[in-house]
């Protein structure tokens, strides 16, 4: 006699949640994480900073407290302070205006970045800081996503052109009524190790 293994196969994995002790996971944007974070991790009650558990009575003493906390899980280092901007060049293109910026932080080399705007747009506009992404391509930092000219580099076209669909998406949103200040990350562009450079340039040298 033949049997029909799907007729035994689903009510058995039917089957399966109930003999482990699982229950159907809710819905959530953490898959399998979903019902240990919201029953163990967080739980019915306030997290034990948020101004609803009732610790702090003034929002001005919740909010010194909370931010004390945040502050020692982010651990920043110390940058000395706001860093002295030079404006090192300018350019329209594209609807855009470009001022080319540089900045020197504690460590390492100066910061480039480029700051844009509608053309001939003055005054306070909603700001966007862009970050490029980390995909590679390390001697390429704010170039990734920018354009300043008709003339790119063949690398920063080409790298426009498959992730970002031919365009700087900087400029796009520039365009669209806002300024936007894109720098060089770390560890990419002026920004990257000297010495992973160097090694760069030797294996061109020698291939």
């Amino acid at each position: 006699m033949r049997v029909n293994r799907a007729a035994v196969l689903v009510p058995v994995l039917a089957l399966c949640p109930v003999a482990f002790g699982q229950t159907t996971p809710r819905l959530n944007q953490t898959g399998t994480y979903g019902p240990w974070l919201a029953d163990q991790v967080l739980g019915d009650a306030p997290a034990r900073l948020s101004f609803r558990t009732g610790k702090w009575k003034d929002v001005a003493q919740w909010r010194r407290a909370a931010r004390k906390r945040a502050l020692e899980c982010i651990a920043p280092v110390e940058l000395g302070g706001p860093p002295v901007v030079t404006i090192t060049g300018r350019a329209t293109y594209d609807g855009v205006d470009i001022e080319f910026l540089t900045w020197q932080l504690p460590a390492g080399p100066k910061t480039e970045a480029v700051f844009l705007r509608p053309t001939g747009v003055r005054g306070r506009l909603p700001g966007i800081l862009a970050l490029h992404d980390h995909g590679g391509n390390k001697f390429l930092g704010w170039r990734k996503i920018v354009r300043t000219d008709a003339t790119p580099w063949a690398i920063q076209k080409l790298h426009q052109d498959t992730y970002y669909g031919g365009v700087g998406w900087a400029n796009e949103i520039a365009k669209r009524g806002y300024a936007v200040l894109v720098h060089d990350t770390f560890p990419f562009a002026v920004r990257t190790k000297r010495a992973w450079l160097f090694g760069i340039r030797q294996v061109a040298a020698e291939y």
